[in-house]
């Protein structure tokens, strides 16, 4: 019996391992998912000289939402290179908040799990959010196919330029991998079941909701005997026994109830007498 306690002290204990794995997981997916949002380095947008070799490239540097500007990130309509924003550029721009949202949704639904008592839907519903952030952050990928990226030879002839990942790309692409990694380990990993680990709300965590009872054997001098029966409702849970008074009650029943006592305790006592004695 000990050895299959410990055993099962032991499962527990991975299993609540694992699951903060998971939401580590999840969590280092939504920071880095900001992080590509926020960024203004996603794209590096080189343009050369194609028939001058001691030319310098030109190179520039923007986001979903940001440009690199003399060092420092700005909003896009003040970056040097101004185009319109595209059906491209929107596309990612939403994607990319998107993904950032449902994985912080993901993260905090995780992390409400324990203090509240959840069931099996609910663990692998946040499995289902972490593989759609994972779509929406590919999607961020989307600005590649603006025209900030298909610009070659339509100003100058003479100059090509091309579109290569930056900071911000590969943060978007470690944060799919976070997330996917997740969303498999929140399929792998068994749902949370009993009570919740932390007690958020400020009550005792009761297990169980029946009242407990307290049955105490008195022998008087006179041979008689006197049965205590205590009923104690369980910790926050209110319980009331309702008690039916016989027409004719052989044993003599009495019940006490100290206004005293705030622990709502009822305490019933039956004296019974030898069945010899009239």
């Amino acid at each position: 019996m000990i050895s299959h306690g410990i055993f099962l002290t032991e499962t527990a204990t991975f299993l609540l391992a694992y699951r903060l794995i998971v939401w580590v997981l999840a969590f280092s997916g939504f920071i880095l998912s900001c992080v590509a949002a926020g960024s203004c380095r996603f794209v590096q947008r080189v343009e050369l000289k194609i028939f001058d070799d001691d030319a310098e490239a030109s190179i520039e540097y923007f986001g979903l939402f940001q440009s690199l500007v003399g060092g420092a990130c700005a909003n896009l309509n003040g970056a040097s290179f101004e185009s319109s924003s595209s059906a491209s550029e929107k596309a990612a721009k939403a994607f990319g908040v998107l993904a950032a949202l449902l994985g912080g949704v993901a993260v905090f639904a995780q992390l409400s799990m324990c203090c509240i008592k959840t069931n099996e839907k609910s663990w692998y519903a946040i499995g289902f959010v972490l593989a759609i952030c994972t779509v929406f952050q590919s999607f961020t990928f989307i600005i590649f196919n603006s025209p900030r990226c298909k610009e070659d030879f339509l100003v100058d002839p003479d100059i090509s330029g091309k579109c290569n990942l930056d900071e911000g790309g590969a943060a978007s692409i470690s944060a799919m991998l976070f997330y996917i990694f997740a969303s498999v380990g929140v399929f792998l990993v068994p749902a949370p079941s009993g009570e919740p680990l932390f007690n958020c709300s400020g009550l005792a965590l009761t297990h169980s909701q029946e009242p407990l009872r307290t049955v105490t054997e008195v022998i008087n001098s006179d041979g008689s005997k006197t049965v205590f029966i205590t009923t104690t409702a369980a910790p926050n849970v209110p319980y009331i026994e309702k008690i039916e008074e016989k027409a004719s009650p052989s044993p003599i029943a009495q019940v006490e109830h100290d206004e005293e006592n705030p622990s709502g305790e009822i305490q019933e006592t039956e004296e019974t007498k030898p069945s010899g004695k009239e």
